[in-house]
């Protein structure tokens, strides 16, 4: 494309001008040259101004660049692009996503991301355009299947030009004989809402099934085994907390009451144990000090059903209900220990060090997994002169609720935990009507997180933080036993899915949307490279 510039005179005359400098202020959408040829780039789409200048007199204009792509997939004939494009269709509401939800929140780095919807009338001709659109791109996927998934490197081409905002898609369907497309419908669009910042680091959870911690780190597909049987000799090792700075691992062994080994995992590929399980290192649920220094680990001491102690208990000393004990990370030593004589579990030390928020259970209480009647609390703790107190509770019991399951936002400023009726089947531990929550710091706002939560009885439980982007959107996980459409296809066997298990899955929080007592969340998306067949829970979000 070729630009000129021109002179308005005091006459309101035009004159064409010569001596002119050209600029494109912004390079990934195009340069213009000394003669005032502008090029475009052709892998993506975007906006930049061009701006003409004589001797300091300038005049701008802005290029809006539209990269446009079509991908035929499955051997459809190229020629179908042509006839969806010349085709008229009109919107057929009974057409429409089953996967991903209107208004999702996405990270622009998110590979894997899969896209179901729903044709009732389809046939064994029906074919598809999944339309990507923008204000800069416009990109569709021609297909004769009702999915798809994305690449990275697609992922990236829709969402990097078009950060902070908003992706529409919808499908056109039609009848496809190899040369004439007819009867196109088309469904009532979505929204995707891409953030103009990657996601980072990995996730690290429990995997019932393969009984090891797994990492996915966020922008790949693929599952590793992080810490599992062939290193433990069996047994559980879900119960485990991040020291992040520090780049150490805890884990307890065997659940409840579990001894805990310290892991280095300065290297992802090669976690190394470093300190060993022994008798008198017993913790449930634990919490790392911000600077990976300290361990705060709680323990529901004289259990009900079976007599268990935490840690060490002198003889013939009565071992009290509950225990927290500080440990030192470097040695696994203990350092000192406070008793309670109410069970206190589900600690998790704030981002600034100054306090712990936990839970105080008045109800039935089996184990550190499975009360009822938990509120939540919060108390300073001051390692340097042992101490622990000045309580507050933030979210008092109730006759009819279980909270628990309490977690710092990154910043320090928030408290996402959970909330079920105190009478679940299995309590905190597998209760199916567990909601996620969110309060700030001081407990004066309390918010429900509608969207994240979604509909239904789905197991939403043990909400986890992403670490803090240059943003304003916080990541959320958690797991949930809610369907993720894609994993089924019919080619397992005939029949409805077998019932889901639990997975991991994240949600965009907007803490400003929370200030003014509004749900901050978007629906969550699954996160990409898990299993569907396995039981995954307990999501540790790390920075690496």
């Amino acid at each position: 494309e070729e630009f000129y510039a021109y002179a308005t005179l005091k006459n309101d005359d035009e004159i064409l001008m010569d001596l002119i400098s050209w600029e494109s202020s912004n390079l990934s959408a195009g340069s213009i040259d000394i003669d005032g040829i502008f090029t475009t780039v052709d892998t993506n789409g975007g906006v930049t101004n061009v701006t003409a200048n004589h001797f300091g007199i300038e005049g701008t204009t802005t290029v809006k660049v539209i990269y446009n792509d079509d991908i035929v997939e499955n051997n459809l004939s190229s020629s179908i692009t042509g006839k969806f494009e010349a085709a008229t269709s009109g919107e057929d509401p009974d057409i429409g996503f089953l996967y991903p939800n209107d208004g999702v929140n996405l990270p622009r780095n998110l590979d894997g991301l899969g896209f179901l919807w729903i044709d009732p009338a389809a046939s064994d001709a029906t074919v598809y355009r999944l339309r990507f659109q923008t204000e800069i791109t416009d990109i569709s996927v021609y297909t004769d299947n009702n999915r798809w998934i994305s690449s990275s490197d697609l992922w990236v081409l829709i969402s990097a030009a078009n950060r902070d905002g908003t992706v529409t898609a919808y499908v056109q369907s039609g009848e496809w004989d190899g040369s004439t497309l007819s009867n196109v419908r088309q469904s009532p669009p979505i929204s995707l809402i891409v953030n103009r910042l990657d996601a980072r680091g990995s996730v690290l959870y429990w995997a019932g099934n393969t009984q090891a911690i797994m990492r996915i780190p966020f922008g790949q597909i693929e599952t590793n085994l992080f810490w599992g049987t062939d290193t433990t000799n069996g047994g559980c090792v879900g119960c485990h907390s991040l020291a992040d700075d520090a780049e150490r691992l805890v884990v307890t062994h065997h659940g409840v009451n579990g001894r805990f080994s310290i892991l280095d995992i300065e290297d992802p590929a090669e976690p190394v144990e470093i300190i060993g399980a022994n008798d008198f290192n017993k913790a449930t649920f634990k919490t790392l000090s911000p600077d990976g220094l300290y361990m705060l680990g709680f323990n529901g001491c004289k259990d009900n059903q079976d007599g268990n102690t935490c840690g060490y208990v002198a003889p013939g000393q009565e071992p009290p209900l509950s225990r927290v004990t500080l440990y030192d990370i470097a040695t696994g030593l203990p350092i000192n220990s406070w008793d309670f004589d109410s069970q206190v579990s589900h600690p998790d030390w704030s981002p600034d060090g100054t306090q712990i928020v936990f839970v105080r259970s008045h109800g039935e209480f089996r184990s550190d997994m499975e009360f009822s009647g938990g509120e939540i609390v919060q108390r300073d703790i001051d390692v340097e002169n042992l101490t622990f107190d000045n309580e507050l509770t933030l979210k008092p019991q109730d006759a009819t609720h279980n909270f628990y399951y309490p977690a710092y936002s990154p910043d320090g400023d928030w408290i996402a935990y959970n909330k079920a009726q105190n009478t679940a089947p299995e309590l905190c531990k597998n209760a199916p009507d567990a909601e996620v929550w969110l309060m700030s710091r001081d407990g004066t706002i309390d918010i429900r997180l509608d969207n994240a939560n979604g509909e239904g009885n789905v197991k939403n439980s043990y909400p986890r933080w992403g670490p803090l982007p240059d943003d304003d959107i916080l990541w959320l996980a958690f797991s949930s036993q809610r369907q993720y459409p894609l994993r089924f296809d019919g080619s397992q066997g005939g029949g409805a899915p077998p019932p889901q298990k639990p997975q991991i899955w994240l949600a965009a929080i907007q803490p400003e949307l929370a200030e003014q007592n509004q749900d901050p969340s978007s629906p969550p998306f699954w996160l990409p490279g898990q299993v569907p067949e396995t039981d995954n829970h307990l999501p540790v979000w790390w920075s690496k």
